[in-house]
């Protein structure tokens, strides 16, 4: 049987459309997962998982200075060491926060290339 790939406006529709049975799969990410309500995700099955990427990024906007930027550069990396840090990353399911290499930001370009356009 062949099947067609739709779009949902975000993870939480996906998994209402699974649940009413509106799809037979869903594409998910286990932080969005672990933020609904335990009735939503009751009795979904989990087919795959991919490799660890990079599912949230923070953005500066261009006009903060160098030492604003590397404030609150900071501020974000240690923020997993605090009490709130750790109450977040448990509800959430994330992992932490990690600097971006240059490898991780060329890894991004295929995507950048792809939307640009759209933009």
């Amino acid at each position: 049987k062949d099947y067609a790939l739709r779009a949902f406006p975000s993870f939480n529709s996906a998994v209402i459309a699974l649940r009413s049975g509106e799809v037979a799969a869903a594409l998910s990410s286990p932080p969005a997962l672990n933020q609904m309500p335990e009735a939503q995700r009751q009795g979904l099955v989990t087919l795959a998982t991919s490799k660890p990427g990079l599912p949230l990024c923070y953005l500066a906007h261009p006009n903060l200075s160098d030492a604003q930027v590397q404030t609150m550069t900071r501020i974000l990396l240690e923020f997993g060491d605090t009490p709130e840090g750790v109450a977040f990353f448990q509800k959430t399911g994330y992992e932490g926060y990690v600097p971006l290499t240059t490898s991780d930001l060329r890894a991004m370009d295929a995507y950048v290339a792809e939307i640009k356009p759209r933009l």
